[in-house]
C-alpha cells in the first residue's frame, strides 16, 4: 500500500460550487470580482454590472446577509453606490439595524444637525456598526439620500411577545408608530424553516396564528411595513433593504409582508453567503433561496460581541493509504475515518489497513487541534466548546475537500463511506450535510448535545438521500443516549436525510463490519473476538491492532520477548519507536520494576547493538530502570553532558497508564527546560506506524 500524510485546506461555511464525480475537476465560474461570485436563479454566472442592471429596475431590493462578514459589507456598499449611480440618486436605504424609534435621530444626523458622536449615543446602533453599516450611512449622508430605520424597538418587541394581543392593544400612540399597525401571519413553510434554525426553542406546532405576536413575526411585519411605507413616500425610488438572510430567504418573511401591503411590487432578493473558497467544490447551491446568490470571499469579520476575526488558511492533515493493486480501470472504494479525541491518525490508519487490506483506500483525518493527553502522548481534539459550531462546519467542508482531492488524484471509485468513533463520530454526524452524497457511520458519538444548537439546512442539495446506496447517516450508540438521537434523527428526516439508529454493537470490530457492508465489500463470517478490555482509548486501539496483526500472521511478540528477538535479528529495530527530532534523537526505554535480571541484561545489551540504525544514522537507544540505576534522570544527565538534546521516553510495557506516565515526567522535570523531551506510553504502538 502507498501510505501518505497529506493536507487539505481547512475551509469553513457552505461551499459555492457543486460536487463532481471521481477524477473530474471543479467547474470554473466565469466571473469572480469584488471578492464575490454571483449566480442568478437559473444557475448562470452574473457580473456585478449585469446584476446591478436588474436591481436598478426593481421597486424593492432585499440584501440578505450574515451580519459580521467584511466582504459582505464591502459588497453591500458597492451595490448601494452602483444603484445611486444608475438611478441618479433615486434610492432609499432601509436597515434592519436601526429601530423605528431612532428615525428622528437618524434624520438629524443625515441632515448635518448633529455630529456622529451624538448620533451614536442616541440611536442605539448595533455593536458592529463601524465595521458593518457606517459606510452605508456615510454614503447616504454624502449624497443627501433618505435612510429608513425599519425595525421594531427591542423593548417593545419583548413586551408584545410576552403579552400578545392584550399588550399590542395597550400600546401608546407614540409606540404604535414604532411597529407595524397590523400584524399579518407568516406562512407555515416559513415557520417550519424557523423551527429548523432555533431547534426546539419555539413551539410552531399550533400553526402560524399562534406565533403572530412573537418577536420574529414583529420583525418581519415591521420591516415589511417600513419598506411599503418607503415605497409610498418615495415614488420612483428603489428601496434597498439590508437584513439578516433568513428574513428574505425564499421570498418569505419580510418580503412576503411587504408584498401583502404593496401587491404588485417588483421585488428582487439577494442572498449573500460568506465562504472560504469561492471556487471550491461543494454542495449544489439552493437556487430557490433568492433571485441572486452571492458567495462572498470570507476574509474577516467584525465583532459579534466577543471577538473580531480574520480568516487564515489552515491545513486539515490526513494519513492516506491506497492499495498498490488499485488502478483507474479497477478503482477501490474509500473510507474516510475520524477517531476519538486523543488518538493519532497513524494509529487508526494501522487498524484499518489491517482490517481492509487491499480492498479499499483509507484516509484517516488528524484532529485539527494538537493536544497532549493525560498519558503525555501527542494527540488532538476535534473541537472546543467556545468554537463548537464553527469547528464542526469547518471540518465538514474540509472533509468534502479531502474526498474530492483523493477522488481526483487516486484510483478511487464512487463508493465512499465517512465513519467516526467517539468525538470523531460527532463530527461525522454534522459533516453528512456537506459535500457529495456519502454514507456516514457515527459510532458512540461524544460531546454531541450542542448539535441541537446548530440550524438545520432547508434542503440537502446534492447530498439528497436518493443519491446514496443506503441511509445517509447511521448512529450507533448505547441505550442511555438513544432517546436523544431518536429525536435528532427525526428532525433530519424532515429535511430528507434518511437515517437510522442502532443501539447494539459499538466495538471497533462492529464498526468494521458496518463499514464493509457500506463499502460493498465481502463480510467475513462472524469471529469470536475477545473484547479489547479496559484501559485508555489508546491501549484498547493498540490491542485491537496487535490482534489484527496476529490474525494476519504477523509476528506479534510480548514486550518481554522483544530484547531477545531484537538481539537475534528475528525482530527489527522498527519495533522500537524513534525520537521525533528532525535530526534524530535518543529513545529511552524504561524497564519496569520487578523485571527479571535476565531480561534486564538483554535490554541493556541492545544499547550497543545499534538496533535504532534502521530509523537513521542519528538515532540511538538508551535503557533506564524504574527501580535501579541508571534511572531516567541519570540517562538524561548523560545525554545532556554529551550535547544531545532530543529524547523520547517510553516505558518498556505494552501501554502504561496516565499515572505511570506522570511519574516518569516528574523524574525528567529538571531537564524539561533545556531538552526536547517527548513521551510514548508503551511499545504496544509498534504496529501502529504506517510503512515508510
Amino acid at each position: 500500500m502507498r501510505c501518505l500524510f497529506l493536507a487539505a485546506g481547512l475551509a469553513s461555511g457552505l461551499l459555492a460550487c457543486r460536487a463532481t464525480g471521481a477524477h473530474e475537476p471543479a467547474p470554473e465560474r466565469e466571473f469572480f470580482e469584488r471578492g464575490v461570485l454571483i449566480l442568478d436563479s437559473a444557475d448562470a454566472a452574473e457580473t456585478f454590472e449585469s446584476m446591478l442592471d436588474r436591481l436598478a429596475a426593481a421597486d424593492v431590493v432585499f440584501l440578505g446577509e450574515t451580519h459580521q462578514d467584511e466582504t459582505t459589507h464591502r459588497f453591500e456598499r458597492d451595490v448601494y453606490a452602483g444603484l445611486i449611480e444608475r438611478t441618479g440618486g433615486r434610492v432609499v436605504l432601509a436597515l434592519e439595524m436601526f429601530s423605528r424609534d431612532a428615525q428622528p435621530v437618524l434624520d438629524r444626523y443625515l441632515a448635518g444637525e448633529i455630529d456622529e458622536q451624538a448620533f451614536l449615543a442616541q440611536s442605539n446602533p448595533w455593536g458592529n456598526y463601524r465595521t458593518g453599516y457606517r459606510p452605508l450611512i456615510e454614503l447616504a449622508r454624502e449624497h443627501g439620500l433618505p435612510v429608513v430605520a425599519s425595525n421594531v424597538p427591542a423593548g417593545l418587541r419583548r413586551r408584545v411577545a410576552a403579552g400578545e394581543a392584550e399588550a399590542f392593544a395597550a400600546l401608546t400612540e407614540e409606540e404604535r408608530g414604532w411597529i407595524a399597525p397590523e400584524l399579518l401571519t407568516n406562512s407555515e413553510a416559513y415557520w417550519a424553516r424557523f423551527e429548523r434554525v432555533v431547534r426546539g426553542h419555539v413551539d410552531v406546532s399550533q400553526g402560524p396564528e399562534s406565533l403572530l405576536y412573537s418577536g420574529q413575526s414583529q420583525w418581519d411585519n415591521t420591516m415589511g411595513y417600513s419598506c411599503a411605507e418607503a415605497l409610498a413616500a418615495y415614488p420612483g425610488f428603489v428601496v434597498l433593504h439590508v437584513n439578516g438572510g433568513f428574513h428574505s430567504a425564499y421570498h418569505d418573511g419580510t418580503v412576503a409582508q411587504l408584498e401583502a401591503r404593496h401587491p404588485g411590487a417588483d421585488v428582487v432578493t439577494v442572498a449573500i453567503d460568506p465562504v472560504n473558497d469561492i471556487n471550491a467544490e461543494g454542495p449544489e447551491p439552493d437556487l430557490a433561496l433568492a433571485d441572486f446568490l452571492v458567495f462572498a470571499d470570507a476574509r474577516a469579520r467584525g465583532s459579534d460581541g466577543s471577538f473580531h476575526a480574520v480568516r487564515s488558511q489552515r491545513e486539515l492533515r490526513y494519513a492516506l493509504s491506497v492499495p498498490d493493486t488499485a488502478t483507474d480501470s479497477a478503482p477501490v472504494p474509500l473510507l474516510i475515518f475520524l477517531g476519538d479525541d486523543g488518538l493519532r491518525a497513524e494509529d487508526s490508519l494501522a487498524y484499518w489497513e489491517l482490517a481492509l487490506g487491499d480492498e479499499a483506500a483509507v484516509a484517516v483525518i488528524e484532529p485539527p487541534y494538537p493536544a497532549v493527553g493525560e498519558d503525555l502522548t501527542p494527540g488532538g481534539r476535534w473541537f472546543w466548546n467556545e468554537t463548537y459550531h464553527e469547528d464542526l462546519a469547518t471540518l465538514g467542508a474540509g472533509l468534502a475537500e479531502v474526498q474530492n482531492y483523493v477522488s481526483r488524484n487516486y484510483p478511487v471509485g464512487d463508493g465512499v463511506v465517512l465513519a467516526g468513533d467517539g468525538t470523531g463520530a460527532t463530527v461525522v454526524a454534522r459533516a453528512v450535510f456537506h459535500g457529495a452524497p456519502v454514507q456516514a457511520l457515527a459510532n458512540r458519538p461524544a460531546g454531541y448535545r450542542k448539535l441541537r444548537e446548530w440550524p438545520l439546512p432547508d434542503s440537502l442539495g446534492s447530498a439528497g438521500a436518493s443519491e446514496r446506496k443506503g441511509p445517509g447517516l447511521t448512529v450507533i450508540t448505547d441505550a442511555d443516549d438513544a432517546a436523544w438521537w431518536e429525536q435528532e434523527l427525526a428532525a433530519y428526516a424532515e429535511i430528507g436525510l434518511e437515517s437510522e439508529l442502532e443501539t447494539s454493537g459499538t466495538t471497533l470490530r462492529d464498526l468494521e463490519h458496518r463499514v464493509r457492508v457500506a463499502l460493498g465489500l465481502p463480510v467475513p463470517a462472524a469471529e469470536a473476538v475477545a473484547p479489547a478490555g479496559a484501559g485508555s482509548a489508546r491501549e484498547r486501539l493498540w490491542r485491537e491492532i496487535a490482534a489484527r496483526a496476529q490474525e494476519r500472521g504477523d509476528l506479534v511478540p510480548e514486550v518481554a520477548e522483544l530484547p531477545a528477538l531484537l538481539a537475534s535479528g528475528e525482530a527489527s529495530g522498527e519495533a522500537l519507536p524513534p525520537a521525533p527530532g528532525l535530526f534524530g534523537g535518543t529513545t529511552i526505554l524504561v524497564v519496569p520494576a520487578d523485571t527479571p535480571d535476565a531480561e534486564r541484561t538483554l535490554w541493556l545489551a541492545l544499547e550497543d547493538a545499534d538496533v535504532m540504525a534502521v530509523h537513521g544514522r542519528f538515532f540511538r537507544l538508551r535503557v533506564a530502570f524504574a527501580d535501579a540505576t541508571p534511572g531516567v534522570a541519570d540517562v538524561l544527565a548523560d545525554l545532556q553532558a554529551a550535547g544531545r538534546s532530543t529524547a523520547l521516553i517510553v516505558p518498556a510495557v505494552f501501554c502504561e497508564d496516565a499515572e505511570g506516565m506522570r511519574a516518569l515526567a516528574a523524574e525528567a522535570a529538571d531537564f524539561a527546560g533545556s531538552m526536547q523531551i517527548d513521551y510514548l506510553p508503551g511499545l504496544g504502538g509498534r504496529y501502529a506506524r504506517p510503512p515508510r
